[in-house]
């Protein structure tokens, strides 16, 4: 049977309600058309600001029109916004930096849907088809380092250490164990040097901490979230000392997730039909 061109529209029309109706149902409010609003805003605000001159930031709020969606922050690559308490959208920045912003929206659409590693992102809920915004769970920052080291108890860590030397012995530790998976012996020198020098007992300091550098080193790795974690730094050269608490956070089912990364590698490698 031969589908005419308005009957084909009128089906698409139909089925993208009957997504939305879900979404609302869902969530309580639809990814659709908060995205379907933004980049009309986009698409219009090069003409708005040469009749008014009015901030891309502003009208974008202007256009959504909904009292929970928010602004948390800009830079110059992309503008952040709440939704509610439970979504983060992020826009890419119109003018000179858009190909860029628009890459990072695109990095991290594939960090989060990533089956390999998704868990330690934030979790992707819609994104625009050239990635202009996306549309993520909102996770709260880790805001001390307490917190932090919940995420990786070490019963043989020397308890006369202070908290900022916990910290320290950590990215130690982290930082050994992602030069050897990744091969470089020359960067492990110099983190298990630090490793061996926090082990050495010192009387003056009334440091004794009675564990082998071995043994430091399998209590962190009997953890599936280190194991994770060096892992994907090794894959994807992030630097271990990306891995603090001013770049991770904690999600509202409460996993532990970085929010903030530096990826190396081309993203055609994030997406490889292997993750």
């Amino acid at each position: 049977m031969k589908i005419t061109e308005s009957k084909l529209r009128r089906i698409i029309r139909e089925s993208i309600q009957k997504f939305t109706d879900v979404e609302e149902k869902h969530f309580g409010f639809s990814f659709s058309t908060l995205g379907k609003k933004i980049t009309e805003a986009l698409k219009l605000w090069p003409s708005i600001w040469e009749t008014h001159r009015l901030d891309l930031t502003e009208f974008v709020i202007e256009t959504v029109n909904d009292p929970q969606f928010r602004l948390l922050g800009e830079g110059g690559y992309r503008m952040v916004f709440s939704y509610g308490n439970d979504y983060v959208v992020k826009v890419a920045m119109l003018g000179s930096t858009f190909q860029d912003a628009k890459l990072m929206n695109k990095e991290d659409a594939a960090l989060g849907r990533m089956p390999k590693y998704s868990n330690l992102f934030p979790k992707v809920y819609q994104t625009d088809a050239a990635y202009k915004w996306i549309i993520t769970e909102r996770c709260d920052a880790i805001s001390t380092e307490e917190e932090f080291l919940e995420f990786f108890p070490n019963p043989l860590m020397d308890p006369k250490l202070d908290i900022e030397d916990r910290v320290v012995m950590f990215s130690d530790v982290l930082d050994y164990c992602v030069y050897k998976m990744a091969g470089r012996e020359g960067a492990m020198g110099k983190s298990a040097a630090h490793i061996t020098d926090w082990l050495t007992p010192d009387p003056e300091l009334g440091k004794d901490p009675g564990v082998s550098f071995e043994q430091i080193i399998q209590s962190y790795e009997k953890l599936k979230l280190f194991n994770k974690i060096v892992y994907f730094c090794a894959e994807f050269r992030v630097r271990p000392n990306e891995i603090r608490k001013e770049n991770v956070g904690i999600s509202s089912d409460g996993r532990f997730v970085i929010i903030d990364s530096s990826i190396e590698k081309t993203l055609k490698n994030a997406a490889r039909s292997d993750y």
